[in-house]
């Protein structure tokens, strides 16, 4: 049994974008989805349906703006989920809470977590993030 698994996030494109996006290229499956880097892409194959795969710092956010930032995403499917380290050896839900990233280049390096055991393969869909001022 083979299935095709594809999830793009996109974000605006621009230069100087105050809120800044890269992925982490060395996964087979995981990069920029377009020439323009402006969309995180995750392609795979061969993911175990009864298993959680993590895609360790998948991909990177970070503050170009001179102002602190909370960072938060939605409209993520159940199989998805993007979790940062909470700085005590766990890891948290960017979904379930947001993340500050204080001012002029703060960022942080997210996992990409797909979970299968209990849940659909996730299809083609636009995940959105936000930043808001803090």
């Amino acid at each position: 049994m083979e299935a095709d698994r594809t999830v793009s996030i996109g974000v605006e494109s621009d230069s100087s974008a105050l809120l800044g996006l890269s992925v982490d290229g060395s996964y087979a499956g995981l990069a920029n989805g377009n020439s323009g880097g402006n969309t995180v892409q995750l392609n795979v194959t061969q993911l175990n349906d009864n298993a959680v795969t993590r895609f360790n710092n998948g991909f990177t956010i970070t503050n170009n703006g001179s102002n602190p930032v909370d960072v938060s995403v939605s409209n993520v499917p159940n199989a998805l989920s993007f979790e940062y380290s909470d700085g005590s050896g766990g890891t948290t839900a960017l979904s379930s809470s947001s993340v500050n990233l204080t001012a002029s280049g703060d960022s942080q390096a997210f996992d990409v977590v797909v979970d299968l055991r209990n849940n659909s393969v996730p299809s083609d869909k636009d995940i959105t993030i936000s930043a808001n001022s803090s």
